[in-house]
């Protein structure tokens, strides 16, 4: 049996059209013993759905918080919290045209 034939059977195809994420089950059944926040849980999953390749995720702030009806300064303060804890590397893309700042991009290699 397939992989996606597998997801189907317990998801049901609707509910995957959007795709789906993979999440370590160490991670999901752990994160509080590694001192993880559920907030940041939560924050860290969203992340992990823009993660589509090898390259690191780059979501915008403003689109973090919309999904998880928060505000920016909350998404700050998980980033703060998560990078304090190790759990997180968080850089930032530069635009090749002008070599200004680009999006943020996130790590889950720490």
């Amino acid at each position: 049996m397939s992989e996606s034939s597998r997801m189907e059977i317990i998801w049901g195809v609707a509910l995957l059209d959007e795709g789906f994420t993979s999440i370590p089950n160490l991670l999901i059944r752990n994160y509080r013993r590694i001192g993880m926040e559920h907030g940041e849980y939560g924050f860290i999953s969203q992340l992990l759905s823009y993660k589509h390749d090898a390259r690191d995720p780059y979501p915008s702030r403003e689109l973090l918080a919309a999904n998880l009806s928060c505000s920016t300064r909350q998404i700050d303060k998980w980033v703060k919290s998560l990078r304090a804890k190790g759990k997180e590397g968080i850089g930032e893309r530069r635009k090749k045209q002008k070599k200004e700042r680009g999006n943020t991009v996130y790590n889950f290699k720490t």
